[in-house]
């Protein structure tokens, strides 16, 4: 009897421990197979949650990822905060104030604007475009096309064009508008401007969008000049002749009226209503004239139409003197001349002479058509505008 209750107790025993055994090693291997599943689960979920930490980097380029910042677009600079370069140029870092300036423009712009000649061949003048205007006075030109910068002189010592500029932006804008309007009428049409000054009718008429050569004699008026058709960025529209306008070939002295640039004059053979009508105060020196024949040889000179307008201080007898084959091989449609220092002497004669001949006939500019009787020119108002006959 003890014997078999023994033996029944060995056996509950081996049982429990067998089955705690059982129990044991598969609760485990359940519980590992579990833990396993969930790792892959969140490693799988995480796998798809964005870096939030981490900055995206610059498409396409293999570029350290600790917090750096966008590179320039296409270029290769260090990508360490580096100062985005100047558009178009070379990856040297350019602070502000050493991108090109107006002055380095200029410099790069100039050549091929201002031409002279002397008694055999044309020259290009390029040191004739003053990069340093800090002696100009800029302003404003207010025309009925637009508005423009133009370089000018101190008023004080210019009262009438560089003052009227300043006071009222603009000088005989009535005969520019005239001007333009005969532009207007024929798209073929390009303008010659004789005795320029400082450029308040070739501007304009560059503005309007035909081409403009510009002639004066004197250096100043050629710089200021140069400098405004850079700025105005009118240099495939204007062209510069530095000569004074003559029949013959010659160094001249020309003289200065006093506070007024726009009355300089050539001294020699000088129209005797001029002097007596000015403050002549001494001269600024010399300069080589030419023809307006010359011109036909200028290079890339191809004007077939033009209107002329010329300002040389009763001097302009002696430009017609030297014109006869200009006239005859360009189509001149319409010459706007001052006449107030031509109304007594030969040099008025000489003009009404020389335009009869090329069939032109004088009008009075604001009043068109108005035609005046050439055998009064004393009593012509102080700008007329010869036309062409029909």
């Amino acid at each position: 009897m003890m014997r078999n209750y023994n033996k029944t107790w060995v056996l509950v025993l081996v049982g429990f421990c067998l089955g705690w055994l059982s129990t044991y090693i598969y609760y485990n291997g359940a519980m590992d197979s579990v833990v396993k599943l969930n790792q892959r689960r969140i490693a799988s979920a995480l796998s798809n949650i964005p870096n939030v930490y981490t900055p995206r980097p610059h498409k396409d380029l293999n570029i350290p990822n600790v917090y750096t910042p966008r590179p320039h677009k296409d270029l290769n600079i260090p990508n360490v905060y580096t100062q985005r370069p100047h558009k178009n140029l070379s990856t040297k870092q350019f602070p502000v104030h050493e991108i090109p300036t107006t002055k380095r423009y200029m410099e790069d712009n100039k050549s091929g604007i201002v031409f002279s000649r002397n008694m055999t061949m044309w020259k290009i003048q390029p040191g004739m475009c003053s990069t340093n205007t800090t002696a100009f006075h800029r302003a404003v030109l207010r025309t009925s096309v637009g508005s423009t910068p133009i370089f000018i002189y101190d008023p004080k010592n210019d009262i009438w064009v560089s003052g009227h500029i300043v006071k009222y932006g603009n000088w005989e804008g009535k005969h520019i508008d005239l001007i333009i309007d005969l532009l207007k009428q024929d798209p073929e049409l390009q303008f010659l401007d004789i005795g320029a000054n400082v450029g308040v009718f070739a501007l304009p008429v560059a503005l309007f969008g035909r081409r403009v050569l510009a002639i004066d004699a004197l250096a100043m008026n050629i710089q200021r000049l140069c400098s405004s058709v850079i700025v105005g960025n009118f240099s495939d529209r204007i062209k510069i002749v530095y000569n004074a306008l003559s029949d013959v070939h010659e160094l001249v002295s020309l003289g200065k009226d006093n506070n007024n640039v726009g009355g300089t004059f050539v001294a020699k053979d000088k129209n005797s209503n001029k002097v007596r009508g000015s403050n002549i105060v001494g001269n600024y020196g010399t300069v080589q004239t030419i023809t307006l024949n010359n011109i036909l040889s200028l290079p890339n000179f191809d004007f077939k139409k033009v209107v002329i307008k010329i300002d040389v201080e009763g001097y302009e007898n002696r430009v017609f003197k030297g014109a006869e084959q200009f006239f005859d091989n360009v189509n001149v449609q319409a010459v706007l001349m001052e006449w107030m220092w031509l109304k007594t002497g030969n040099a008025g004669q000489e003009i009404i002479d020389f335009m009869l001949r090329k069939n032109m006939e004088p009008h009075i500019p604001d009043k068109l058509p108005n035609p005046l009787p050439v055998d009064r020119r004393a009593n012509w108002p102080n700008d007329v505008l010869w036309r062409k006959k029909l």
